[in-house]
């Protein structure tokens, strides 16, 4: 909004301003063995001066040339040592760039598009039945206004694990269904629960259901690997099946992912019917890797390359209590006519990160592979050839014993690398304190530089050229600081003070007066031009409100006269003078 102000704090401190920076974001640590092993905490956190909001501190492990991009880390901490919990994007270098505090749980923080734009979306909701949850999934757009909360229908609820837009601009998402079932054939003789697993195809703009399949109509006890032991009551259902990701291909067929299958399965999007398996006990095809292509366990992520001959998979290969491989993402290319698999690339860290569950496997445009690894606070890039280019944690990963975490300490379902440009509606926060600005813009990618700028001129006077800048700043992380540096006092230094951010071609994206009271006050913005003609209407108002104001002081003063100066009444309307008593 085009509101300037006149600075009165500011003109009668200042004659004379000295700007340099200082670093409000201390730097990612560098291969640090306090952080591995927990003596900076299980989940290391940066606080600020001009926000409340926190950011993860990252410990970089392995860092090339490759790593840094324009592109940025989607992730979403949680876990029982992590709070405030909320979506996360971080630049390549460990920097936070946008967090929300105010959603809780949230799972698959990523960048999808919808109808050629690009979108933020996630999950949020009650993840408290252990293994999925019931909640929504929110999309984004790049100003963070929230342009849809997508449930599923028919009664269900939105399941944590999937929220996949097609080319078609519909929606794939999972479900959970408690319903009764016999479970004599595993030894349980009391009438038993299990969890149905359910995906859905939705259509976006009006929540109609294009497709819904249903585990239990083609999957039996017998196909999964998961144990009833103590499991089946009402309040604790058995989960058999597990369905943890979907993806379509040009056929309108499904590919989908059971991690207590073992398999990635292949179903026909008219019918339901399974088409094919892809390792687990009824697996269909033959292995020319040895074995190497089929036997993933737990796992979770499955999708097709563009190809659609290729399917990418992050192979947990482990389970609570249960003899731990490490964890791998893979890339199966399948023969559908002779059905044959082979494994064509697998990525394992050579420090054998193990990941008991979730975790997530994407192939960047560059050919490079980027990998989550759930449960573990760790996510890695590796070249096409799987040598490690970028590695960093975002929490202790040697804390547990064997180098393995503490489960459901600090994880992230899932994590991306993707390219985002966010043009934040809401203004900057802005702190004095100590003779220091500290400037943070949640959310906005854009920002190259901070300027700290005054102007001679009337508030109603201050064009582009009006503008002298007193201190300028490169950019330096979610946070950057001036230090102003103050001398004799000089009521005609300026009139009007502002703080500028500029991109990377120096043009102006942001402008607002400052004061040394923390006061932020829109003055021209790329993403507020559509409100300047409100703002000049609300001080067309403001000045009417003093005018009037200043009428009705004067009223209070002489009210006879100005009652017939304002509003002259007729003769019979007119004040009868008091009788005496």
């Amino acid at each position: 909004m085009y509101l300037p102000c006149s600075l009165s704090l500011l003109r009668i401190a200042l004659i004379y301003l000295v700007a340099r920076l200082t670093v409000a974001d201390p730097p990612a640590f560098y291969q640090s063995q306090a952080y591995e092993t927990g003596e900076l905490g299980w989940y290391p956190e940066l606080s600020f001066h001009s926000t409340e909001l926190r950011a993860p501190q990252l410990n970089i492990r392995t860092w090339e040339a490759e790593c840094d991009t324009d592109e940025y880390f989607f992730l979403a901490p949680r876990g029982l040592l992590v709070g405030p919990l909320g979506p996360v994007i971080l630049d390549s270098h460990g920097h936070m760039m946008w967090h929300r505090e105010d959603f809780g749980n949230v799972y698959g923080l990523t960048v999808q598009k919808y109808r050629g734009e690009d979108v933020l979306t996630f999950w949020s909701g009650d993840d408290e039945v252990v293994g999925h949850g019931s909640g929504f999934n929110y999309m984004f757009d790049s100003h963070y206004r929230q342009l849809y909360k997508v449930s599923a229908a028919h009664g269900l609820t939105a399941d944590l694990h999937e929220f996949k837009i097609t080319k078609d601009n519909t929606a794939l998402l999972t479900s959970y269904q408690q319903l009764p079932a016999d479970l004599s054939s595993l030894g349980r003789e009391e009438p038993g629960f299990i969890w149905d697993s359910i995906f859905q195809e939705i259509d976006i703009e009006t929540d109609t259901v294009l497709f819904e399949w249903h585990a239990l109509d083609h999957f039996t006890f017998d196909d999964c690997y998961n144990v009833l032991i103590g499991k089946g009551a009402e309040d604790d259902a058995f989960d058999y099946y597990h369905i943890n990701s979907i993806d379509k291909d040009p056929k309108g067929n499904y590919i989908i992912s059971a991690r207590y299958s073992h398999a990635v399965s292949y179903i026909d999007g008219h019918t339901g019917d399974v088409l094919w398996h892809l390792g687990g006990k009824n697996n269909s095809f033959h292995d020319l890797s040895d074995g190497k292509a089929t036997s993933f366990a737990w796992q979770h992520d499955a999708r097709w390359l563009d190809d659609y001959a290729t399917i990418t998979i992050f192979d947990n290969a482990a389970w609570f209590g249960d003899d731990k491989r490490p964890a791998r993402a893979m890339k199966v290319r399948l023969d559908t006519v002779q059905m044959t698999a082979e494994l064509v690339a697998e990525y394992i860290h050579p420090d054998e990160y193990i990941s008991e569950s979730q975790g997530s496997m994407q192939v960047l445009d560059s050919g490079d592979v980027f990998v989550g690894y759930g449960s573990a606070p760790a996510f890695t890039e590796f070249s096409a050839d799987g040598r490690v280019l970028c590695d960093a944690h975002f929490g202790a990963l040697a804390a547990g014993e064997d180098g393995a975490p503490s489960p459901g300490a600090v994880m992230s379902y899932r994590t991306y690398k993707h390219p985002w440009v966010g043009k934040p509606l809401e203004d900057p926060k802005v702190k004095f304190e100590e003779g220091v600005f500290y400037v943070s813009w949640n959310g906005a990618t854009e920002v190259r530089h901070w300027l700290l700028e005054g102007s001679t001129r009337s508030i109603f006077n201050t064009g582009a050229e009006a503008w002298t800048t007193i201190g300028s700043i490169p950019w330096a992380g979610f946070e950057s600081s001036i230090n102003v540096e103050t001398g004799v006092t000089d009521a005609t230094a300026h009139l009007t003070y502002r703080l500028t951010a500029t991109d990377s071609n120096h043009r102006i994206i942001g402008a607002w007066g400052v004061n040394t009271g923390g006061f932020v006050h829109a003055l021209e913005t790329t993403v507020h031009s559509r409100w300047i003609p409100l703002a000049r209407f609300v001080v067309f108002v403001l000045a009417s409100i003093g005018a009037l104001t200043l009428i009705a002081s004067f009223w209070r003063r002489s009210p006879s006269f100005m009652a017939v100066w304002m509003h002259p009444r007729p003769a019979q309307y007119q004040p009868v003078p008091k009788m005496a008593p």
